[in-house]
């Protein structure tokens, strides 16, 4: 489904192929299915994930780390201040044009 004219599978055999336009390129050409994935493969990804720790406090560690080192006298923080009151992200602005 990531080619151009995919609908048109007899085509599909030239050996011509050409990625379609925007977005669609990455579609996929069959529905996922976790069930055809290893179990081994999905229990140490949760695994992995475990040992990671939160991905919350994890992103909230960056954002905090990337507020403290930001260059006060070019950038200002454009998000609120406190780290309740901001999602996990952070917006700065230049404080004049580039």
């Amino acid at each position: 489904m990531a080619l151009e004219d995919a609908e048109k599978f007899i085509t599909l055999s030239t050996g011509v192929y050409k990625l379609a336009k925007g977005a669609r390129r990455w579609d996929s050409p069959e529905t996922a299915s976790f069930s055809n994935s290893r179990r081994d493969g999905r229990l140490a990804g949760i695994a992995l994930a475990h040992r990671c720790g939160s991905v919350w406090e994890h992103t909230q560690r960056l954002t905090a780390m990337m507020i403290d080192r930001l260059p006060r006298d070019r950038y200002v923080l454009a998000s609120p201040w406190l780290p309740d009151d901001r999602g996990p992200y952070a917006c700065v602005a230049a404080r004049k044009p580039i």
